[in-house]
């Protein structure tokens, strides 16, 4: 799964001033989190200053919106000492082996800001200020992507990948699979896993009737729509769609046909009701499952 992080050197526009930070930390320049959701914050920091002593009790603390929290001390949003957490933050790094990465839950819009960490050990404290962190919020979680190879061949099982971003790993994405479905399909699903058309049913007298044929079948095929009578079958349409003025029932089927053979569908019978209001559309569709026929050249 990919990742929405952007990283940039703390070189870069800070809140530092004039002064050399004496802490910095690695972690994304902006994070991008779900309402409702959670995020959780890869974080590790580094100092050379003499002070800090990793013998020593270590506490990290999150600041938001501004550094200056000795001014205004709302700004201080997490201490690890526990003295602080408004938003049930959870370091879940350990800050003697400098692993700051931090879990952030329930993501709310209000939590939309820019943050800085800090570290306090005994007489060393100091804030990565020139390495903050943007946190954006979004209210529709991302889209997913499909992933579909490129070379599809008859009789090839083929696997088909979707995946979707997700900054939470404790509440990973629920991926559906749906087929898309035409108005009015009418397929039933057979025991080996196959489709078949149902009779539609009844369709009113003079109303315009649309049957449309599909197939997987690599190469692409050609379609021809049939209507069956006494006298054999009448070739009716040579296209993927034949639509007509139902005046009179009847029967029909499509037959797919490419280099590699043929299949016929099963049948829909189109049955007249004469009661029925005349201006409805019917769109009746026939899905081939393709078992082609190889032909063999001579």
């Amino acid at each position: 799964l990919c990742s929405l992080l952007i990283w940039f050197s703390g070189a870069l526009a800070n809140s530092c001033g004039s002064l050399t930070p004496a802490l910095n930390i690695t972690t994304p320049n902006i994070m991008e989190a779900l309402t409702g959701s959670c995020l959780q914050i890869p974080c590790t920091y580094e100092t050379e200053d003499p002070k800090y002593d990793s013998s020593k009790t270590i506490y990290g603390v999150w600041l938001k919106g501004g550094v200056n929290f000795w001014a205004n001390a709302s700004l201080v949003i997490f201490n690890s000492s526990g003295s602080i957490n408004k938003y049930s933050l959870n370091m879940t790094g350990n800050l003697k082996e400098k692993n700051c990465t931090t879990l952030f839950p329930d993501i709310q819009t209000s939590h939309a800001d820019k943050y800085y960490f800090r570290v306090e050990n005994g007489d060393y404290k100091a804030t990565a200020c020139a390495d903050p962190l943007q946190i954006k919020v979004k209210d529709s979680p991302w889209s997913p992507s499909i992933n579909v190879p490129s070379d599809l061949k008859e009789h090839q099982s083929v696997t088909v990948t979707c995946s979707a971003f997700t900054p939470c790993p404790h509440s990973p994405p629920q991926l559906t699979w749906n087929l898309q479905q035409d108005s009015l399909r009418q397929t039933e699903k057979n025991t080996d896993g196959t489709f078949t058309t149902k009779i539609p049913g009844l369709v009113s007298a003079g109303s315009w009737v649309e049957l449309s044929c599909s197939s997987r079948a690599k190469p692409p095929p050609r379609f021809t729509w049939f209507r069956n009578s006494k006298d054999g079958d009448i070739n009716v349409s040579v296209e993927k769609m034949y639509g007509f003025n139902a005046t009179e029932g009847g029967e029909f089927h499509c037959v797919a046909s490419n280099d590699l053979g043929q299949q016929k569908s099963s049948v829909i019978l189109v049955g007249i009701r004469e009661d029925y209001h005349k201006t409805t559309t019917y769109h009746l569709i026939v899905l081939l499952i393709w078992n082609p026929v190889r032909l063999k050249k001579m």
